[in-house]
């Protein structure tokens, strides 16, 4: 959780929060501990259900992101509410880790600004 320090007894939820993975001892207590800080788990696929731009992204989430090479676990990707794909043009099939997030964090922000 983030506390605003000018209420330090409120919590935000809108600033977002990293959540270290290897703290968990399976995917299904990670995914457990989003559903009760009621976060909508979503992660990203060259494959995804649906496209970076038609993704609602304004509510609270935990925004999954999968290895460079290999992306996400089937498992992983089953306990995501949906998957977002990237679009992109040319011979480009997939961007590292890092560029992924970044968009898909701009966009999240892009949103939430209305």
């Amino acid at each position: 959780m983030v506390h605003d320090l000018q209420f330090p007894h409120d919590v935000r939820r809108d600033v977002g929060q990293v959540a270290d993975a290897s703290n968990h001892h399976s995917i299904h207590e990670l995914a457990f501990e989003c559903i009760q800080e009621e976060l909508d788990p979503f992660g990203t696929a060259a494959d995804g259900n649906t496209t970076l731009y038609n993704a609602d992204l304004k509510g609270p989430a935990a925004i999954v992101i999968g290895s460079e090479g290999d992306g996400m676990s089937r498992l992983v990707a089953e306990n995501c509410d949906f998957l977002v794909s990237i679009p992109m043009k040319g011979h480009i099939s997939s961007l590292n880790a890092s560029a992924a997030a970044a968009i898909l964090l701009y966009e999240a922000v892009r949103q939430r600004r209305g």
